[in-house]
C-alpha cells in the first residue's frame, strides 16, 4: 500500500500541529450539514471526517459542489482553502 504524499487522491497534513479550534468547529458544523443535506455518511461526509485525521481528499470540493447547498458549499470552500495552507506531509500522520 502506498502511503506517501504521491497518492493523487489525498494530501496528508498534520492536523495536530496546524488546525485551529475554529477550523475544527467549522468541520464539525459542515459534517452535520452534510448529513442533513445528503442523508449519507459516505462521500462528502466521510471526506470531512478525514480532515480530522489529516487527510484532504481531492474529491471533497467537486463532490461538495454536486451534493451540498450553495451556502454549505461556500463554507466548505473556506475550510478547504485554510487546510490547503498547511504544509503537506510525506505520509499519514494519524495517531492511532
Amino acid at each position: 500500500m502506498n502511503t506517501t504524499n504521491t497518492v493523487p487522491h489525498v494530501t496528508y497534513f498534520n492536523r495536530h500541529e496546524h488546525m485551529s479550534p475554529e477550523t475544527m468547529k467549522s468541520i464539525g458544523e459542515l459534517i452535520h450539514k452534510s448529513i442533513d443535506e445528503t442523508e449519507s455518511m459516505m462521500g462528502v461526509t466521510n471526506s470531512l471526517y478525514g480532515l480530522y485525521d489529516g487527510y484532504l481528499y481531492a474529491s471533497l470540493l467537486p463532490d461538495g459542489k454536486k451534493e451540498l447547498s450553495p451556502e454549505t458549499y461556500a463554507k466548505l470552500v473556506e475550510v478547504v482553502e485554510a487546510v490547503r495552507l498547511y504544509p503537506p506531509t510525506e505520509s499519514d500522520t494519524t495517531e492511532h
